[in-house]
């Protein structure tokens, strides 16, 4: 753990939704908006130019089926340099990574190297760059249906290495989340990652992936479809799949006792399957806040999904843009009770991330309590952080120790009644 990058908290961003406009040049005078909310990095969706390609038996089933009928998916390149018109230039995103730093911002670009479009420009240079059959067709993969990469080839290896330098060299980037990180060989991200750390030693990396051995190939975190390596994770118990006795069992092991996992309520994926049943919609304001803020007194990086920070339950599609089905953040939510609630919620929280940068990487010691309710210490340099949450029907009570940093659906008399909901976080000195 000595080697691991510090990160405060990660902002994620899809030009798609975060807008109207669906535009880098709009996107960055929000940037300001996003630094004042405390994050350290804001992580984007890509923005390379996408794979046209109105075959639908290399769409998705999701994306097939689904009512936004977008030939061009995020996560189909066909130019790994290049930004789409869509978005803007390649010199708007030059100047969204600078704004970022000035506003105190860190960027983080989505590396997607497992896949691409059948359409690839360098495949006039170069026809083995990706991955044929021995009559020299592109097979589509079988969970996504896109052409694959050939690891196979120098060349191709080459053309992706140079990719990583050229956001950090040329861009500014600081870090790469890296899109089905498990399935591109191992030996291709050490290599990079030692190619990029060469120029930038801070490079932050993030796998998203279920293979922890990545850690000690150069990654610093592990992203997953949901917040936990392995189920039962945390996403799970806060919807009611499984018990919060069973999840409080599976954070008492060891491997959950880790600084190197993001942490999140929503991300791009949940919030694009979900429709109109946003978990903000389905959880309701008071669970969904107590989850946001599990997430941040855990230990690993917590992770915003845009919007999640006034309580936003629009559809956000990441399909949908301004020419197909658009969805934009319902911004008006920003200026309601709730919404104002919960900015400064955020901003409580990045700030307590900032003051103790510890919660990243010390243990968590859960506390005996009844079944329903969560209860745990994170040791500061100087005392002790406790969080308590309860997400049963019935009111616990329990003895006041400590300064309350946040809370809610709580009273306080000579004990604390939470309620159902309620929560609350002391710091012990």
């Amino acid at each position: 753990m000595e080697n691991l990058r510090k990160c405060r908290s990660i902002y994620q961003m899809s030009m798609r939704t975060f807008t109207p406009d669906g535009t880098l040049k709009a996107a960055e005078k929000l940037l300001p908006y996003v630094a004042d909310l405390g994050f350290e990095y804001v992580y984007i969706l890509p923005v390379c130019e996408a794979d046209r390609d109105y075959d639908l038996d290399t769409w998705s089933p999701d994306w097939r089926n689904g009512v936004i009928k977008n030939p061009a998916n995020p996560y189909k390149h066909i130019d790994y340099y290049n930004v789409d018109s869509e978005y803007g230039t390649n010199e708007d995103f030059k100047n969204f990574i600078t704004s970022a730093h000035n506003s105190g911002l860190k960027v983080i670009i989505d590396l997607v190297y497992l896949h691409c479009g059948r359409n690839l420009y360098h495949l006039s240079e170069d026809p083995d760059f990706l991955v044929r059959d021995e009559r020299g067709n592109i097979p589509l993969g079988e969970r996504w249906p896109f052409a694959r990469i050939n690891f196979n080839n120098i060349k191709a290896r080459e053309y992706l290495w140079n990719n990583m330098l050229y956001y950090i060299t040329d861009c500014g980037a600081d870090g790469f989340r890296c899109d089905c990180g498990d399935m591109v060989p191992i030996d291709f991200w050490e290599e990079g990652i030692r190619r990029v750390r060469a120029v930038n030693p801070n490079v932050i990396m993030i796998n998203e992936g279920y293979n922890r051995e990545t850690l000690e190939h150069g990654f610093d975190m592990i992203y997953t479809d949901n917040d936990m390596i392995t189920e039962p994770n945390s996403y799970y118990m806060i919807t009611g799949k499984i018990s919060v006795a069973e999840w409080k069992n599976r954070m008492s092991e060891e491997f959950a006792k880790s600084g190197k996992f993001i942490r999140f309520v929503e991300n791009h994926d949940l919030a694009n399957v979900s429709g109109v049943a946003r978990p903000e919609a389905v959880l309701g304001t008071d669970k969904f806040e107590a989850y946001i803020v599990l997430c941040y007194t855990l230990n690993g990086v917590p992770f915003i999904w845009n919007g999640n920070e006034f309580c936003d339950t629009s559809v956000n599609k990441i399909m949908g843009n301004r020419e197909y089905g658009h969805n934009s953040l319902n911004w008006m939510n920003a200026q309601t009770e709730n919404g104002k609630r919960r900015i400064s919620i955020i901003k409580t929280l990045n700030k307590m991330r900032g003051e103790y940068p510890e919660l990243q990487i010390d243990e968590t010691e859960i506390l005996n309590t009844s079944d329903n309710v969560i209860a745990f210490k994170r040791k500061l340099k100087k005392g002790f952080l406790m969080a308590v949450f309860n997400f049963g029907k019935d009111i616990y009570e329990t003895e006041c120790i400590g300064n309350i940093i946040l809370s809610n659906n709580i009273k306080k008399n000579n004990k604390i009644s939470v309620e159902k909901n309620g929560y609350y976080i002391t710091r012990i000195i």
